[in-house]
């Protein structure tokens, strides 16, 4: 991937199209104060363990900060995605960064 020049700050997520959906839940698998430390091995599982699970309805949008206010990584924002298990979903990912593009 390369190197980043720039920190991502928030994430959008809309989701365009949910036919038919079953699975495919967005996971933030350290929500939640007890979550807040414990190792996570495996990201793609659909049991959030205490986290929050995120169902994708069509025309939703998600806004999450990924970091807090004095710049550092905030561990709650950190979230996988759940395997679609039968349907569609078909979403749009827009990243918001702290500075513009490459520019050494």
């Amino acid at each position: 991937y390369g190197p980043q020049y720039s920190q991502r700050v928030a994430t959008v997520i809309v989701i365009l199209a949910d036919d038919d959906l079953e699975g495919g839940f967005t996971v933030f698998k350290r929500e939640g104060k007890a979550n807040e430390n414990k190792a996570i091995s495996n990201w793609t599982g659909c049991d959030t363990d205490g986290g929050l699970k995120y169902k994708p309805r069509a025309g939703d949008a998600v806004l999450f900060w990924s970091t807090l206010p004095d710049g550092t990584i905030d561990p709650h924002s950190l979230h996988g995605s759940c395997p679609v298990i039968s349907g569609t979903k078909w979403a749009a990912v827009k990243w918001l960064r702290n500075k513009g593009g490459y520019n050494p």
